[in-house]
């Protein structure tokens, strides 16, 4: 079993930011910028007699009589929405999603955020901005026609949507998991990331999606998955820039799987996450409770996950000359760490929580066991687990493997 872990610290990552170029610094802050910037909007849609179909509300760009939808999501039950943007000018529009694959068909009915009988409005976002939008309402019977030049925002971090790849794959070069860290919108653009497939997809099997934390990528669970029952399960990678703001790599997570689901209507899925990925994971959870989808999450597990944040981040946040957008959310009692606890894991998802600690040290190394095991974790989980080792290299720790497949196998016993 490895002593001692391979992930980094915020400590060992402050010491690395001071050793980096001028020219790589100048581009890290400019990154870091652009994020704290990020601006929200929210309001509500509502439908005249509701329809019941999922309803997307959307995000618009447009020049030279170019319209391109940059940003959209499933908006809640409840019909509230927000998105985060960049500052600039954008459109805000909804539409009824009757087949539920993101796209505003002919057939679907559709509304703009407008005013002053304008037949659509700008809304204009500044640095940091928090703007709610009065209710945009859809009727069905007041038919919008389609814009015929309407785009959809393509990337590679679209394009890599249910990709079949391997985990030799270049695409997980330590090089990249640093990227991604340090300057997470390069990432997306050079590489991209996104939710990934270890083999073609597969109806009979279960997909099981691996979260990775802080600095890592999903190699990590390389001995976990080697060991999958794979008449049972089948491996998909969530693969993520670990600089970007935490709720964004939730958001996208679950648009992705609503989008999956819609091409391949699996029932239900498991989530193993590692480290900050735990985080991820239970904002994840909560957004699809409160959005409701067709599918449901039949296993939540947790490994040494700092699930009520870190102290050494929230340092990080007060005395870097430049802070990584995660930190912020990774920080003790950050909004992000109190607004996930906002929210208690409901009976119907078996969580299971695996903590490791180290000998003579608060926890694994990395996080202290206050943050991986408060009592309220204790409470929420069906089952609790203590292992022996290091932050990740418990993750090719055999007997941990070996707790963990059983799991799987059995998440309500």
């Amino acid at each position: 079993m490895p002593l001692r872990n391979k992930s980094l610290t915020i400590a060992s990552i402050l010491f690395m930011l001071l050793m980096v170029s001028a020219c790589s610094l100048k581009a890290i802050k400019k990154q870091s910028i652009e994020l704290e910037n990020l601006a929200q909007i929210s309001g509500k849609v509502t439908v005249k007699g509701d329809t019941g179909h999922p309803v997307v509300v959307a995000a618009i760009t447009y020049s030279n009589n170019k319209a391109t939808i940059i940003d959209q999501r499933h908006i809640a039950e409840s019909g509230d929405y927000q998105l985060n943007l960049l500052p600039g000018k954008y459109l805000i529009g909804a539409y009824v999603d009757k087949n539920s694959n993101f796209i505003r068909d002919d057939n679907e009915s559709a509304a703009m955020f407008s005013k002053n009988e304008q037949r659509f409005t700008d809304v204009i976002l500044a640095n940091k901005q928090k703007l709610t939008l009065p209710t945009i309402v859809i009727n069905p019977q007041q038919y919008i026609e389609p814009a015929k030049k309407i785009h959809y925002n393509s990337n590679k971090i679209k394009a890599n949507i249910g990709r079949v790849i391997s985990l030799n794959d270049a695409i997980f070069a330590k090089e990249n998991s640093d990227m991604g860290l340090w300057r997470p919108i390069d990432f997306l653009k050079e590489i991209g990331g996104g939710l990934m497939f270890l083999q073609p997809f597969d109806s009979d099997k279960t997909p099981v999606i691996f979260i990775h934390g802080l600095s890592g990528n999903p190699t990590e669970f390389s001995e976990i998955i080697r060991e999958l029952d794979n008449t049972k399960f089948q491996p998909w990678v969530l693969y993520y820039p670990s600089g970007l703001p935490l709720d964004l790599v939730s958001n996208y997570l679950l648009t992705t799987l609503i989008k999956l689901h819609t091409k391949h209507n699996f029932s239900e899925l498991q989530l193993i996450s590692h480290s900050m990925g735990g985080m991820i994971a239970r904002d994840f959870l909560h957004k699809q409770q409160t959005i409701g989808t067709q599918f449901s999450s039949s296993l939540y597990v947790t490994i040494n996950s700092p699930m009520y944040g870190l102290d050494n981040a929230a340092r990080g946040v007060e005395e870097s000359p430049i802070v990584i957008a995660s930190w912020r959310d990774l920080a003790s009692n950050s909004d992000y760490v109190k607004s996930l606890h906002q929210w208690t894991i409901p009976k119907s998802i078996p969580y299971h929580l695996f903590f490791t600690y180290l000998p003579g040290e608060d926890g694994d190394g990395n996080v202290p066991m206050s943050s991986q095991l408060s009592l309220s974790l204790q409470n929420e989980a069906k089952r609790i687990y203590a292992n022996q080792g290091s932050h990740t290299g418990v993750l090719a720790d055999e007997r941990f493997i070996e707790r963990l497949i059983k799991v799987m196998l059995a998440p309500n016993k």
